[in-house]
């Protein structure tokens, strides 16, 4: 069971791995002076006038010969498999974790789901997105990209956060310094 565990995992966290990559080449032309954040200047734009002018700003052609709009939805189309990828790694890395005695098993638990509604409000937020990316621009959109966005790196840090305390915790059990 932990050799399949721990194959699982390293499948997932190289999934992950690569996407991030993936998201990076995507992403790199969305960095401009009007968006120094790239993707995460959109997922953070909490008004409609703020999206205006990223979509204003995204409207030239970039260096690989396409709108900066495009390559947004390029970028949103390749975070839904990043989001299977990270989604599934935090949950079943903190379900697996959950499972050794030295963890609070209801915590990592908790942790695993956590993962999982990041994950769905990350979908959420690329919908929102995609929305705004397609010229339908409005402050609720605006709002609920944002708040999806907020909430999700909220619960994924403490997520993570959990992973790495019940990390830490098995590590110190099995070098006897518990």
């Amino acid at each position: 069971m932990k050799t399949q565990s721990s194959n699982i995992i390293k499948y997932l966290l190289y999934g992950t791995l690569l996407m991030i990559i993936i998201m990076q080449y995507t992403g790199h032309p969305l960095k401009t002076p009007t968006t120094p954040g790239g993707i995460l200047s959109l997922e953070f734009a909490d008004t409609k006038t703020k999206i205006q002018s990223i979509y204003d700003a995204w409207q030239a052609t970039n260096i690989r010969g396409r709108t900066n709009i495009s390559q947004a939805r390029i970028n949103t189309y390749w975070d839904f498999v990043f989001i299977f990828f990270y989604s599934a790694l935090f949950f079943y890395w903190n379900w697996v974790s959950a499972q050794n005695p030295v963890n609070n098993k209801y915590l990592g638990k908790a942790a695993a789901l956590l993962a999982i509604i990041a994950g769905t409000l990350d979908v959420i937020e690329n919908l929102g997105m995609l929305k705004s990316l397609n010229g339908n621009i409005s402050d609720a959109t605006a709002d609920m990209t944002s708040l999806c966005a907020t909430i999700k790196f909220s619960l994924l840090g403490i997520s993570v956060l959990i992973l790495m305390v019940q990390r830490f915790r098995i590590w110190r059990s099995r070098s006897g310094l518990a």
